[in-house]
């Protein structure tokens, strides 16, 4: 089972993520927006945790109920053509 998320900033930029990607143990001010990316659409904002040299963030598995209600759920979704 994977927990973890491994994704390139460039990545989840090229998603029309905001992300802000700098460790907050190299910042001399911490704000909320700090090691965090931020999704406009759905208003999400997630924080980034640190192992190590990466940055990553937790997950959980979806359980059927949520797979067969997932539209009740915000989803981060950004099509790379543009239609969403």
């Amino acid at each position: 089972m994977i927990n973890d998320n491994l994704i390139s900033p460039f990545i989840m930029e090229e998603a029309r993520l905001r992300v802000d990607a700098k460790p907050k143990i190299h910042r001399d001010e911490v704000t909320v927006v700090a090691h965090s990316f931020y999704d406009s659409a759905t208003d999400l904002r997630v924080l980034f945790k640190l192992r190590g040299l990466f940055s990553y963030f937790r997950t959980t598995s979806l359980t059927p109920d949520k797979i067969i209600n997932c539209s009740s759920y915000n989803t981060v979704y950004h099509s790379p053509y543009g239609n969403n």
